[in-house]
Parts: C-alpha cells; sequence; structure tokens
C-alpha cells in the first residue's frame, strides 16, 4: 500500500528531522499514523501479544507526536485485554496470566491518546475479587500467595481499583 511506501521510506528522515529539531512534514505524519495505527490493530488481534512490537510502535507514536485516531485500534485493544482476562479468570491461580493481564493494561494505558473502555476488563476483576479471592489466597502456600495477592493488587490498582477495600480485609486479617 502507498502509505505504508511512503512510511518506510520516510521514516529515517522523520528521525532525522526531529533529532535536528525541524518539523515532520504533516504528509510523513498522516501516513505515519494511518500505518502505525493499523499495525497497532493487527498486533491487538494476534493470538499471542507481541509485546515488544507494541511497545517499539507507542515509541514511535510519541516521538513523532502522532495521535493513533481509530475507533478499530480502541475496539483491538479492548478484546486483546478481554480475551487475556478471560484467560485469567479459567485459571486463576496461574501467576503468568495474571502477569500478562498486568503487561497488557500497561501497553494499553501508554498508548497515545487511546481511551480503552476497560468496563468488561474491570466487571471480571471485581467478581474476581469479591467472590473468589479468599478462597485463591487459601489454596495457595503462605510465600505464593503473598507473591500472588502483589501481583493480583498492582493489576487491581491499574483498573483503579483499592484491593483491600474491595475485599474488606487486611493483608493482616488475611495471612494471620
Amino acid at each position: 500500500n502507498k502509505h505504508r511506501e511512503m512510511y518506510n521510506e520516510s521514516k529515517p528522515l522523520m528521525g532525522l528531522l526531529c533529532e535536528i529539531g525541524v518539523p515532520v512534514p504533516k504528509p510523513f505524519l498522516d501516513a505515519a499514523a494511518l500505518v502505525l495505527s493499523a499495525d497497532l490493530q493487527k498486533a491487538f488481534c494476534e493470538r499471542e501479544i507481541n509485546v515488544k512490537a507494541i511497545e517499539d510502535m507507542t515509541a514511535t507514536l510519541r516521538k513523532f507526536c502522532i495521535i493513533p485516531g481509530s475507533v478499530e485500534l480502541e475496539l483491538a485493544a479492548r478484546r486483546a485485554l478481554e480475551r487475556t482476562m478471560c484467560a485469567f479468570c479459567e485459571e486463576p491461580l496461574n501467576q503468568e496470566r495474571l502477569a500478562g493481564v498486568g503487561q497488557l493494561i500497561r501497553l494499553v494505558q501508554s498508548m497515545p491518546s487511546v481511551d480503552v473502555n476497560l468496563w468488561q476488563v474491570q466487571n471480571e476483576f471485581f467478581r474476581v475479587a469479591r467472590q473468589e479471592y479468599l478462597q485463591l489466597i487459601t489454596k495457595l502456600g503462605k510465600e505464593t500467595a503473598q507473591e500472588w495477592a502483589s501481583l493480583f493488587g498492582h493489576v487491581g490498582t491499574m483498573l483503579s481499583f483499592n484491593l483491600q477495600t474491595l475485599i474488606g480485609k487486611t493483608e493482616e486479617e488475611i495471612y494471620g
């Protein structure tokens, strides 16, 4: 596609112009916005999320002050988060899946000017916290439980939850 060709050919020049403080021409920025938005959307639709690729694209967006304006990008990012959260909910003791949720939230929140609707992910987190948290903690050994709870709390914070308020108990009450 012509936009991709233009972006690939102009990217080194865009970098140079940015380094020396010269404004990048709007047609270059427009082509970059289209290509990067499409590539991000595709990356979020992959079964296995390539974190490094998304981080690199997001860094490029920031470097050139490009705002990806795509409803499809928000939808792709939201669905990726929802899939990841669903996978965690199937195996809530799996720390790798929980870490994946946190990593994806961080990625989504790092994208410039893309406000992803976290409603469904927040609802699932709330459900696990209110209905399963204490039972899950008791299934784990003390050290593993504390690691898992710390990670779960961190994900909750990224989703704007206060875990202690949500579960109604302090760490001392949980771990004795």
